[in-house]
């Protein structure tokens, strides 16, 4: 997990890495460089105002945390990786805009020789289709004729959470959308109680969207999970919050 994390951080652009770095002991970036990703990542998403969003919170959480824990991070560090997840929801103008993207077919072109025939598997979950032996949507397989509808629903983006949305009304949409809010109340909750005593608990809080993985059925299973945990932890929370203030 820890070469998958360093791969992604690669991946979006962190020049800061260093030669030789191990799984031990490779580089974290820093507060910083977190919310510069995330700043660039949420506004290719999306656009400016939405990563602005992103920015903004995790200031507000960062202030907070320097008032009650000075010359501590770890909770900041825990909000910039899991809000940025949370936001950036992996749609179907994302997918489209991940496979428009003209380094998508530069990494097929060095991989692979030329001529091949090129397919994607998907599951629209606006598409009614066949299930599975368990009784999940079976995915579908989709020919190169596909890549230039993926151009243009990238270019549809701005549609996203809007009434125009129609992928937006599916209940998987919902539930993103939902876990964002959720995610934000429990945010605003820690950090009003935050103190020094409860500093590791808020950031086990702030990080439980790390457990979401997957997508349609399999997302949702763990989006239960973390939901599950939450509910615990923040009564553990408020039970802390409430004996120390006798």
């Amino acid at each position: 997990m820890q070469a998958l994390d360093l791969g992604r951080e690669a991946a979006l652009g962190y020049a800061d890495m260093k030669r030789g770095a191990t799984l031990k002991s490779g580089p974290s970036a820093s507060l910083e460089k977190l919310v510069e990703l995330g700043r660039d990542h949420l506004t290719a998403y999306q656009n400016a105002d939405y990563a602005q969003r992103f920015v903004s919170r995790v200031a507000a959480v960062a202030e907070s945390e320097k008032r009650s824990v000075p010359g501590g991070d770890a909770l900041a560090v825990a909000v910039a990786h899991s809000y940025r997840r949370l936001l950036a929801y992996k749609d179907e103008y994302e997918v489209a805009r991940l496979y428009a993207r003209p380094s998508f077919r530069a990494a097929l072109n060095e991989a692979f020789e030329s001529g091949g025939r090129v397919s994607v598997l998907l599951a629209p979950p606006v598409l009614s289709g066949s299930l599975d032996p368990n009784g999940n949507p079976k995915k579908r397989e989709f020919g190169s004729w596909i890549f230039p509808l993926f151009g243009l629903l990238a270019r549809m983006k701005s549609l996203r959470g809007t009434a125009l949305d129609l992928f937006g009304y599916t209940n998987e949409r919902k539930m993103e959308r939902e876990l964002i809010t959720q995610y934000e109340a429990w945010l605003d909750e820690i950090v009003a109680g935050l103190t020094p005593e409860r500093h590791a608990l808020a950031v086990r809080i702030a990080a439980l969207p790390d457990q979401i993985r997957g997508y349609g059925h399999v997302k949702l299973r763990s989006v239960n999970l973390a939901r599950e945990s939450a509910s615990g932890l923040l009564a553990e929370f408020r039970e802390m919050r409430s004996t120390s203030s006798l």
